[in-house]
Parts: structure tokens; C-alpha cells; sequence
């Protein structure tokens, strides 16, 4: 619910949105910004995803792709 606007409207319903959002945020809009990552490097996404995905490794193959 975090997207939902005042007016009832969410423009992010489906995961997929939210989560393009939410790295997109984190590792470019913030970085064009501000010159530094949203992400303070926690590693509870490592550490809790039940898939097991590091997203250090998904950053580091989506910049191989270069």
C-alpha cells in the first residue's frame, strides 16, 4: 500500500512495477542525483530473499551486459 495515492489510485500494482521502482531508485535515479547509491548495504534483501537472489551478483551481471 505504500504507492497508494490519497485519491485511491495506485500506480504500481503489480510486483513487477514496484520492484523495477524500487532498484531503479536505489541504484540510478538516486545516483544520477546525488552521485551516490540509495542503498547503505545492510544485506537483509540477501540475507531474507526466499529465492536466494543476491543482488550484488543480479547489479554486477545487468552491468555485463554493457
Amino acid at each position: 500500500l505504500f504507492t497508494l495515492h490519497g485519491s485511491g489510485h495506485n500506480p504500481r500494482t503489480g510486483g513487477k512495477a514496484r520492484w523495477r521502482q524500487r532498484l531503479m531508485h536505489k541504484f540510478n535515479y538516486f545516483v544520477d542525483r546525488y552521485n551516490a547509491t540509495a542503498c547503505v548495504g545492510c544485506g537483509r534483501c540477501i540475507k531474507n530473499c526466499p529465492v536466494n537472489l543476491d543482488i550484488r551478483q543480479a547489479l554486477a551481471d545487468v552491468r555485463a551486459v554493457d
